[in-house]
C-alpha cells in the first residue's frame, strides 16, 4: 500500500494541486517565464483563501 493511501483516512479533506511551468528549475524567480509562476501562486492563493474565507 502506498502512504499516500495510508494516510488518506486522516486527512480526509486533502487536495493537492499542481502546475507545470515550462523549462524552469529550482530558482523559480530567474527565470524567463516567472511570471507564468506568479500568476499560478496567486490565483491558487485566492481560490483557497476564498474557499477557506467561505466556509467560516
Amino acid at each position: 500500500m502506498r502512504a499516500t493511501a495510508a494516510e488518506r483516512p486522516f486527512y480526509p479533506q486533502t487536495r493537492v494541486d499542481a502546475v507545470v511551468i515550462p523549462h524552469a528549475g529550482h530558482a523559480i524567480n530567474l527565470h524567463r517565464n516567472a511570471a507564468m509562476a506568479y500568476r499560478s501562486i496567486i490565483t491558487w492563493t485566492d481560490r483557497v483563501l476564498a474557499t477557506r474565507a467561505s466556509a467560516e
